[in-house]
């Protein structure tokens, strides 16, 4: 059996870490966290008619809904949408194409507040970067701006 000399698998192992840190050095830039995301507000309408006015605005937005309940009031909504950075930070690419469409999860729950509703709206982004045959996903932060979009709908 042969074995490499100690120095050659010293010198494979220090150019296989920089070529790792190299490849980790242009990967995506994580996005930032927008602080202060209101995602539960309380209002002075109806839980039916909080429910028909959220059910509205995602068909407007061409939100697939998976989930309806309006017993437990959750609405569940997954959609492939265009990249609109308006909605999510997804990070910068460096040398990774971000791909055209951002995976959007939604969630909505409506309950009785007093005569009212307290709504709370959840959302998930993700993005999917490119860089030759290697591909990545990189969780998004949302900016606020679907959640205001639902919440005024409300007003």
């Amino acid at each position: 059996m042969h074995c490499q000399p100690r120095r050659s698998r010293n010198v494979a192992l220090v150019s296989l870490n920089l070529l790792t840190l190299a490849i980790a050095a242009c990967a995506p830039i994580p996005p930032v966290e927008t602080p202060g995301i209101q995602r539960t507000r309380s209002f002075a309408l109806a839980p039916d008619a909080a429910w028909a006015r959220i059910l509205e605005v995602m068909a407007d937005k061409r939100i697939q809904l998976k989930a309806v309940d309006r017993e437990s009031g959750v609405i569940y909504g997954e959609e492939l949408i265009p990249r609109d950075p308006r909605l999510a930070d997804c990070g910068r690419g460096r040398s990774w194409t971000a791909l055209d469409q951002t995976a959007l999860t939604l969630n909505v729950f409506v309950r009785e507040n007093g005569g009212g509703s307290k709504v709370t709206v959840n959302t998930s982004y993700k993005q999917m970067y490119s860089s030759g045959l290697d591909q990545r996903f990189v969780l998004c932060q949302s900016t606020g701006a679907l959640e205001e979009e639902i919440f005024a709908a409300l007003r």
